[in-house]
């Protein structure tokens, strides 16, 4: 389903800028799904790593108890990244202010932090229990997964900080242009965990 919703992101993009560059106005409708889609994966990729954390599928089989506060949690980060990925889209149109950019990324920034948080301790929890009952196999995967995550945390604060660093020296001029590079090295640092994501959990002969 990941795969599905970035392969369709992708897609709206592409044609959103096509549209954008050919005719200098931007197609609302599309707009609107680029939106939409990249809130949705991000959302999406931040549940399944944390399913994966709490031991969904190797420790756990049901998720009842968490229900509650995944729901709620991913619901206000869906909504809050929606708003951050429009308020990116008008400030092409329209330089937005220290302050709306304050208030627009401080929700997310909170709730990454506790999203964090929680996978960081789940996924301690899971790798001890697996060690516990002697699951090397699976502790040998989830390992892997948590230097895939490290690597995504990683590099998403790097990207964070440069960009807003740069970003906010730039000129009018050049801050588009180097906000659209600092996303490029965004998407394929998502791309990288993606891929490394499916190897780790790949099919093989002993599972």
């Amino acid at each position: 389903m990941l795969a599905c919703i970035t392969c369709m992101q992708t897609t709206f993009i592409w044609f959103e800028y096509e549209t954008f560059n050919q005719g200098g106005r931007r197609a609302r409708i599309l707009l609107i799904l680029n939106i939409i889609f990249t809130a949705a994966r991000n959302t999406l990729a931040r549940l399944i790593v944390l399913l994966v954390s709490l031991g969904y599928g190797t420790v756990i089989h049901q998720i009842n108890r968490y229900l509650t506060k995944i729901s709620f949690l991913l619901f206000f980060y869906f909504f809050f990244q929606s708003i951050a990925v429009a308020a990116s889209y008008k400030d092409e149109q329209t330089p937005l202010s220290t302050a709306i950019w304050v208030s627009v990324r401080l929700p997310l920034i909170v709730l990454n932090c506790v999203l964090l948080i929680w996978i960081a301790t789940a996924l301690l929890r899971t790798l001890r229990y697996l060690q516990l009952k002697q699951l090397d196999q699976k502790s040998h995967a989830i390992k892997q997964f948590a230097i895939v995550v490290t690597i995504y945390v990683i590099g998403q604060t790097i990207h964070s900080f440069a960009s807003g660093m740069y970003v906010g020296v730039a000129s009018t001029e050049d801050r588009l242009q180097i906000q659209h590079h600092f996303d490029i090295w965004s998407e394929l640092v998502f791309f990288g965990c993606f891929v490394g994501g499916l190897y780790v959990f790949r099919p093989s002969d002993e599972n």
